[in-house]
């Protein structure tokens, strides 16, 4: 069971995948049960993004009915927009070190 601060941490990575503030010892966490993963993109940014079980994790603590499909399609959706995007800050690699 996470603790409410990975829970946090969970919607904030949803939220912003680039954030660099978050607490390396929550993304841990999060990273151990396979609930977000580090992405580097074409551009070389890295992100974390929510994995499918994030999503899901996040769908069923609000009680969502959404499939499996549609999760997996707004986690390419977000991924694409971000690519898209510039690496203005990202997360320090130091707090994820997992490829």
């Amino acid at each position: 069971m996470l603790s409410p601060h990975e829970f946090a941490t969970l919607m904030l990575v949803r939220e912003m995948p680039d954030r660099d503030d978050l607490n390396p010892a929550d993304l841990d966490a999060l990273l151990e049960y396979q609930l977000v993963a580090p992405e580097k993109l074409t551009s070389g940014c890295r992100y974390l993004n929510l994995t499918d079980q994030g999503y899901l994790f996040l769908s069923a603590a609000a009680g969502s009915t959404k499939s499996t499909v549609a999760l997996v399609v707004t986690h390419s959706t977000e991924l694409q927009a971000a690519s898209r995007g510039s690496c203005a800050s990202g997360f320090h690699e130091s707090n994820v070190d997992r490829d």
